[in-house]
């Protein structure tokens, strides 16, 4: 399950391009969820998009909760969540953690910020009511998956650290990180004005992406069932 807000949504919710128009903003989340949607279907699984037109819910926990009850109510009997903020997540890894979710009623993948960038549960230890009350968007929330686990007796395997793109700084350091992929390109075409002393530019940025936004798709609402 890719449980996700369009582009549209993601910019009224994260402002990460604050000096900029709202039409940068949610180019970068169109981005975002264009590789996101790439490596949902390169891992050869059955993915299911929600965005805010299948959410139900008044909260976050709430609607995350909902997404998980209904895909169990399907038939499935593990569902493995990711969103679309976090860039260094790839196909493999999502293939590695669905054989630990074979092993293990939950498997969290933290992110450095406290938070969790993939959560997988077996449909035997799920408990809606508990867990749409868990501190969901709060940086203890990988903490209180793991207390939330081991107060109902759950097995527990946790993936590598990652990050996710909750802040501006998070743009800073993932385009620092990873300068050569199409994602910092974009971060550094588009604050190049800015001119930050701490901020590289690599000479093909106009080109790769030029190159890269007409080769990705969006993703449907559904892409496999």
């Amino acid at each position: 399950m890719v449980f996700s807000l369009s582009a549209a949504q993601e910019v009224e919710r994260k402002s990460l391009f604050r000096h900029h128009n709202k039409s940068v903003s949610k180019s970068f989340f169109e981005l975002l969820i264009r590789q996101t949607s790439g490596i949902a279907i390169e891992s050869g699984l059955d993915v299911v998009w929600m965005d805010e037109k299948k959410q139900n819910g008044n909260s976050f926990g709430q609607r995350y909760a909902n997404a998980f009850q209904e895909l169990f109510n399907q038939g499935y009997t593990n569902v493995l969540s990711i969103g679309n903020d976090c860039p260094d997540l790839t196909a493999a890894e999502i293939n590695y953690s669905v054989k630990k979710l074979e092993q293990n009623n939950f498997v969290i993948g933290p992110s450095k910020d406290g938070g969790a960038y993939l959560i997988g549960i077996q449909k035997q230890a799920f408990t809606a009511e508990q867990f749409c009350w868990l501190p969901w968007e709060k940086d203890s929330l990988y903490e209180e998956l793991l207390l939330h686990g081991r107060r109902n007796n759950a097995t527990i395997f946790s993936l590598a650290i990652l990050s996710d793109l909750d802040q501006v700084a998070d743009i800073f350091e993932f385009a620092h990180r990873q300068i050569h992929s199409v994602i910092a390109q974009f971060i550094f075409f588009h604050l190049r004005e800015n001119q930050l002393p701490n901020f590289r530019q690599s000479k093909d940025i106009t080109s790769t992406l030029h190159n890269t936004l007409h080769v990705l798709r969006g993703p449907p609402h559904l892409l496999a069932q």
